[in-house]
C-alpha cells in the first residue's frame, strides 16, 4: 500500500504541479493508459511485461 499522485507538467512553467492525492487504481479494467514515448527509459522487464500483453501469442 503505497501513495500515489498525479502531477501535471506544463512546459511553459518547466515545473511538475500536483493535481490530486491518493490516486487510486482499479484491480482489474479494461482500458489502460501509458505514455509509450518514454518506453525506451523504461527497465526491459517493464517494456517486455507491455509487449506480452498487447502481443499476447
Amino acid at each position: 500500500n503505497c501513495d500515489a499522485f498525479m502531477f501535471y507538467s506544463p512546459q511553459a512553467i518547466g515545473e511538475f504541479i500536483l493535481t490530486e492525492r491518493n490516486v487510486r487504481i482499479k484491480q482489474k479494467g479494461k482500458i489502460y493508459s501509458l505514455n509509450e514515448g518514454y518506453a525506451k527509459y523504461f527497465h526491459p522487464s517493464i517494456n517486455e511485461y507491455l509487449k506480452h500483453k498487447k502481443y499476447p501469442e
